[in-house]
């Protein structure tokens, strides 16, 4: 059944190469925050838009997405480099071989009335603060993958940054990020403090996790403290917060239990580890939830 609530996903589709070092695994596949949520908020049943950018010679990139589509073309796509020492590591290695050309104001002036509308950059300069300001003065909800935010490139590393202006933040009312992101963000390595100070900024609720230790959810003033599902078998872990961040928006546009839609969220991470791309319906999710109550 589609839902009612209307949802967008902006932001590139990478050409993901990812290296598992000990068992000499190597698989190219569709990446990016973009992907991974629209791919989730679709299978999950709901109304989606994606609106992406990337080489037209690479929008097949966007086939396995049931989903109304925006693609806009680009010079170049993202392509990175993804390497772990394993298959359940949280630890990554990434490098960026091409860039897409930055999102522009016209790309989406058309995006308007949205519910939700996740925003999940890849490297800092595909996405800017008045672009943030514009998406907000149009739509309800705006939810940020910070990732993006804070990384840029060096050569052809990607690496972390302290962000100088963080006066986009004003116009975010979800924001993700993980651990290490928020600590960059905030300068803050405490992650209960580092969410007040990013909530200081004017974001409404703050989504702070931590892989395979769980994550944290702060919104109304309360800290809210979420289990990870352990997994009955681990295919890849990439895109896990992607799916996290998505799942629990899907539930919260349903729920102002913000501990639920937490527990669905990372029950959406779960399977998402289990399956490669979270194909799970939300029923099943929830039936899995019931059982690991």
């Amino acid at each position: 059944m589609v839902l009612k609530m209307k949802f967008c996903v902006i932001g590139p589709l990478s050409k993901d190469r990812i290296i598992i070092t000990d068992i000499k695994h190597i698989e190219e596949r569709p990446g990016g925050t973009a992907y991974y949520s629209s791919s989730v908020l679709s299978n999950l049943g709901f109304d989606i838009t994606l609106l992406t950018k990337m080489s037209e010679k690479d929008f097949r990139l966007s086939e396995s997405i049931n989903s109304k589509k925006i693609l806009i073309p680009s010079e170049k796509t993202d392509v990175f480099i993804n390497r772990y020492p394993s298959r359940n590591s949280n630890e990554r290695e990434q490098e960026l071989f091409s860039v897409i050309d930055p999102f522009t104001k016209d790309d989406v002036e058309a995006i308007k009335n949205f519910d939700f509308v996740h925003v999940g950059p890849l490297i800092s300069s595909d996405i800017s603060s008045e672009i943030l300001e514009l998406l907000k003065k149009n739509n309800k909800t705006i939810v940020l993958d910070i990732q993006g935010m804070v990384r840029k490139i060096e050569g052809n590393k990607v690496v972390n940054q302290r962000l100088k202006d963080k006066k986009f933040l004003e116009n975010i009312d979800i924001l993700k990020a993980d651990a290490s992101e928020a600590a960059i963000l905030t300068e803050e390595k405490d992650p209960e403090k580092a969410a007040k100070i990013i909530r200081s900024s004017g974001v409404k609720e703050i989504l702070i996790t931590f892989g395979s230790e769980g994550s944290l959810i702060y919104s109304g003033e309360k800290f809210y403290k979420i289990p990870a599902f352990r997994p009955v078998k681990s295919i890849d872990t990439t895109g896990c917060g992607d799916t996290y961040a998505a799942g629990y928006i899907a539930k919260r546009s349903e729920s102002k239990n913000v501990e639920e839609c937490g527990r669905f969220a990372a029950m959406c991470a779960t399977m998402k580890i289990e399956q490669g791309v979270l194909r799970s319906k939300k029923e099943e999710v929830e039936k899995r939830l019931f059982l690991n109550s």
